[in-house]
Formats: C-alpha cells, structure tokens, sequence
C-alpha cells in the first residue's frame, strides 16, 4: 500500500469547491484548542512567501492543533511554515501525544519572508496509533501561524507511477528536431523519442497561455469554461483540475512554473501541496531555476507517488539565450542588429516595445517603412528561438540525470508538450493571407508531444494519428489507473500507449473571446484525420449562434499552415464536418451553463513585472 497522506486522511466523494480541500477535510477531523482565543478557529488559504505558495492551515498562538493518526513504516511528517512578515517571534512544535508527551520538533520563526520547510522523524512510533499535535507560542497573543501542507509520509510499494507534466512553454514542433527541424535543436528529445512514444500531429487546444493551460488540466475547452474575457479571469470554482484528482488518490502534487497565466491568475493553484509561479530574472533560463525548484521539492519530503507541472519560458519571447547556446546558429553581429531592429519595427508599427512578441503580424508596410528585410529579420528571430530551445532540451536532461540519480525515473511517466506553438515562423510566410487565420496552423498550434515511462510504454513508437492536450487528464487517469473524470471532453490515448487497442478521436481546437457586453468571438475547429474545418464566429451573443455558419477547410497534410481554402473542392468533407462541429458547440454552450464564473485576480507587482517581460502587457 502506497502511504501518503495529508496526515492520513484521504478524501472520498466530490470536493468541497476550495483551492486546498484536503486542508478543509483535514480540519474537518482535528482538535483545536486556544485557552486565550477560545472563539477563534483555524482557517485554510493558499499563501505565498517569496517565490513559494503553499495551501496552509492558518492557527493562532497559543495553540494547539491535533490529530489521531497511525504512523506508517517509515514514517516522516512532511510541512512548512512561516508567519507574517512583520509579526512577532513564534515558536512552532510538533508533539507526540500518547501515554507521554514528546516534543519531536521545536524551531523559532523570526522571518516571515519566506517558507521553511522541515522533515520530522516518526519512525519510532512505526504502527501506533498517536495524537500529532502542532502548537503555536508567541509571546503577542493571536500571533498567526502558517503550516504548510502537512504530508504523513512513510515506505511505500511502488504502486502507482509518478507524473511529471513537462510543458515547454511556446514550443512549436515545427522548429524541433525530434520532428524533423533542419537545426539540431532538441538531441536529447530525440533520445527520449527513442525510449518511448511520439505524437507526430499533437496539437494545443488554443494558441496561449492563459486559456490553454485551464483547458489541459480540466480536460475542458476554452468555451465550455464561458471563454476568455480579461486576464485576470480565473477558472470556475465548480470545475475540478487534474492535481485536485490526483490529490485525493493520494498523490503529492506540485506546480513550478514562470508564467504567471499557469499559475494563480488563473486561479490553477487547486488541489496543489505547492506552487511556484513566480517570474525569473531571465525567461531564456527559467529552466535552470524551476528545475532545482522541483528537486528542492522532492528533497525536503521524499514522498511519492507525486505529481508535478513544470512549465518552463525558455523558448518564450524575448529569445535571450545565453553560452554554450548563445553563437550557436547566430553572429554576434546579427543579434545586435536584430535587437535594435525589435525597437525601429515596433516604434513604426505604433505597438508598446514590451508587445513585440506580436510582430509577425506587422504588415509588409512597416518592413517597407523601415527599410528592415522581412525574411532576414525573422530569420535571425528564428536562430535565435533555436538557441532558447537547445537550452531547455539540454536542461531537461540534466533534470531527467537527476531522476536517473535520485531513483525517481524508473517509476515515473513524463510528458513532455507544450501549450501552443510559436507564431513566430509566421512572419516569414507572405504567403499566408490571414495571420489570425485558423488555429490549426501548424505554426499556432502543433505542439511536441512525447510519453516515457520506462518498463510501460514500448520505446520507438511515432504515432500518426492526432491528438490534443485536452486528452491530457483522461490519459493520465488512465494511465496510473483511476477513475475516469465525471466531465471531460477530451479521450484518453493511453491505451496506444501501452499496445492495446484504440481508436482515433477527432481533435477539437477552441478559443472564445467574451467582451463587456457579452459578445463573442473566435474559432471552433475540428481535425479529423487528413482534414481540418474552421468555424470562425464573432459579433453577437453566444446564445444568438445556433447554426454554424460558412466554415473553411484545410488539407492538413499538404498545407499545414492552412492557407488555402479548398471547401468549394471538397464540399462532401464540409458537409460531414459541420455536423461535427455543430455538435461540439452544443456541448460548449451545455457546458459553460453548469460554471459560474468566479471574478477576477488581483494582479500583483510580480505578475504585471513578469507578464511585462513575457510580451504580454505594456
């Protein structure tokens, strides 16, 4: 039996609509005691310190906070805590209450900057039944304590996998070398495709963040969460996320991220023992701080099995590689004239410098204006792009030599994907009439997808037929055998995975704009096999649109950036698409009708500083 628990509770049935439920359901079977504040009861939030977000049980000194548990094998508690930045002193201890009482950990707190994390041995208590007690004692009464997820851990049969969800994000497949890209940019993918399976037409469900990330973690379309309407929309409480699934099956979920939209903004901190969605001095080695993040995790409580998202902004924009990476497809002359060629092309164009992620929607009269040549400039944009992604393949072999080392990786499946592609290649295609054109093109939305799991899935495997990151939770579900999700609409690929039989789904794309007044605009898309149908919809009410209207379609296989229209040549393929199509929207509209939406984040110093160097905002 696998032993982890947050203090040997694991939840059953339907949440409770909260951010951190198992905290709820573990006050739910506590003692609580304060002779001082007898009125005043343990509350639970999500707090953050520094970089470091924990859902955490808020007590008030002096206190005492207890629990009946029976220690496993092995056992450690797992937690950490912090007070508030300028409070006074206090002292956090961690009682063993039986026929005697012992003080097993005991540790002043005088910095409330951050979180601090420690590991008690209780092994010495290995099959009792005891009381845990965590007590708070300040000399200032109602001194607030902060404990952090605390996690009963102990030895444990390998019983289901670890997960880890690597998300590369702005990864387009088209500029990878593991599919084919003429630079060698990912050799140590390629080594990865060699040990298991390869999607060669896997594709986001939308073309960023902010609306891409909610869709693979709910298996839920951008319409079906009622569409994006600013950016400081959060996900729908009543909508459950994979890690709150996976939580109460027991595992120990994490997220580690430099993209603010991944992270709380979207209200994505769910069902997480720990978050870090904070902004990196450079996005072009966000890796390198993320990864040690994740390893700092998993070293300060050695539980499993775990599950963690890590999405990295190496290959984001701004494009900053740094050496051995730097110089290796560009001149120290070519970058200097392409960076100040950032700020003449933005300056003529009229749009913000920090939005110059943007620019390869300039028309060619902004070109002709400064005099810049379209095809070298993003010619350099893509060598430089090609640099920022050879260090984050790099990077993810040191982290998976670290799995290797640690003994992780031999029970861990790891999906390396993305989010959406990278538009960037686009401005170098004068050919294509329509740069907001479908969201199947390649260059939007095509996205590397690649599943390890040493001893499970057959290694060598390239698997044709497509499939989406909305697939993503019912895949893993399926993969360390859980239930299935209630709501989904995606279909889990497992089954080619591990060579048992299955059978190819067509593959939605979905992204809806809501402005202030509630009127709607964007794309539903379907790909099924050779095919690719474009509705694009705008201009009224989303209850207004029953009937879907003119669609293109797209021969995928010939054109991948979907800048032909051939529907008047294949009329019978948009006659069995439409169909298709006015079915996922039906199911859409169904859909959002059951969440409500849960207002706006307040955006923090931080986010706006970090979305700033993103390209996101001004």
């Amino acid at each position: 039996m696998v032993v982890v628990a947050a203090l040997a509770v694991v939840a059953c049935g339907p949440p409770p609509p909260t951010h951190a439920d198992h905290l709820e359901l573990l006050l739910d079977q506590s003692r609580y005691s304060n002779v001082d504040l007898p009125d005043v009861r343990p509350t639970v939030e999500m707090v953050r310190r520094g970089i470091e977000v924990h859902p955490a049980i808020t007590t008030y000194a002096p206190s005492s906070l207890q629990f009946d548990v029976m220690v496993p094998a092995g056992g450690r508690l797992a937690l950490s805590m912090t007070i508030e930045p300028d409070s006074a002193p206090l002292t956090f201890r961690v009682v063993v209450e039986g026929n005697s009482r012992e003080v097993v950990f005991e540790g002043p707190l005088a910095d409330g900057s951050e979180w601090v994390s420690r590991s008690v041995d209780l092994a010495e208590y290995a099959g009792q039944s005891i009381v845990l007690a965590l007590e708070a004692d300040a000399e200032a009464v109602g001194t607030a304590a902060y404990w952090g997820a605390p996690i009963l851990t102990g030895d444990f049969v390998d019983e289901k996998p670890n997960v880890i969800l690597y998300v590369i994000d702005a990864a387009g497949a088209d500029f990878m070398s593991v599919y084919g890209h003429e630079r060698p940019t990912t050799p140590f993918m390629e080594e990865l495709a060699g040990r298991g399976a390869v999607f060669e037409r896997a594709y986001s469900n939308s073309t960023w963040t902010k609306i891409s990330t909610p869709s693979f973690l709910t298996s839920l379309q951008s319409s079906a969460l009622g569409g994006y309407v600013s950016r400081e929309d959060v996900l729908p409480a009543e909508v459950e996320t994979l890690p709150q699934m996976l939580r109460r099956a027991g595992y120990t979920t994490a997220e580690i991220t430099s993209n603010p939209f991944a992270g709380m903004m979207t209200g994505l901190e769910r069902g997480l023992d720990f978050m870090r969605d904070s902004g990196v001095a450079r996005n072009a080695v966000s890796s390198v701080e993320l990864h040690a993040n994740l390893l700092q995790w998993r070293q300060a409580a050695r539980m499993r099995p775990f599950w963690v998202h890590v999405q990295t902004t190496d290959v984001h924009w701004p494009w900053d590689p740094e050496p051995p990476f730097l110089g290796t497809f560009t001149t120290a002359t070519e970058r200097q004239r392409f960076y100040e060629d950032q700020d003449r092309l933005a300056a003529a164009a009229g749009i913000p410098r920090p939005q110059w992620l943007h620019a390869w929607r300039y028309p060619q009269a902004v070109f002709e204006e400064t005099g810049i040549d379209r095809l070298e400039f993003f010619a350099v944009a893509d060598r430089l792009y090609d640099e920022s992604m050879l260090h984050n393949d790099a990077q993810l072999r040191h982290l998976v030599e670290r799995l290797e080392a640690s003994g992780d990786w031999d029970n861990t499946v790891l999906i390396v994907a993305s989010d959406h592609s990278s538009a960037h290649g686009l401005g170098s295609q004068p050919e294509i009439p329509d740069r907001d054109g479908p969201i199947m093109n390649s260059m939007r939305t095509r996205i590397p997808l690649i599943v390890v799991w040493p001893g499970h899935i057959a290694a060598g495997q390239r698997i044709e037929a497509p499939v989406s990151m909305v697939d993503i939770l019912p895949t893993v579900l399926d993969l360390v055998e859980l239930p299935a999700a209630a709501v989904v609409q995606g279909h889990s690929f497992a089954p080619v995975l591990l060579g048992k039989d299955w059978t190819p789904r067509p593959v939605t794309l979905d992204e809806m704009n809501v402005d202030e007044s509630g009127t709607v605009g964007g794309w539903l898309e379907v790909i099924d096999g050779r095919w690719g149908a474009s509705w694009r919809f705008h201009g009224r009410s989303s209850a207004d649109i029953v009937a879907i209207e003119e669609v293109r379609l797209c021969d995928l296989p010939a054109d991948p950036l979907c800048a032909v229209d051939v529907a008047a040549e294949h009329p019978e393929v948009v006659v069995e698409l439409v169909p298709l199509l006015q079915e996922r929207w039906e199911a859409a509209w169904i859909l959002s009708a059951r969440y409500a939406r849960s207002g706006r984040s307040e955006m923090s110093e931080d986010q706006r500083r970090t979305l700033r160097a993103l390209g996101y905002i001004q």
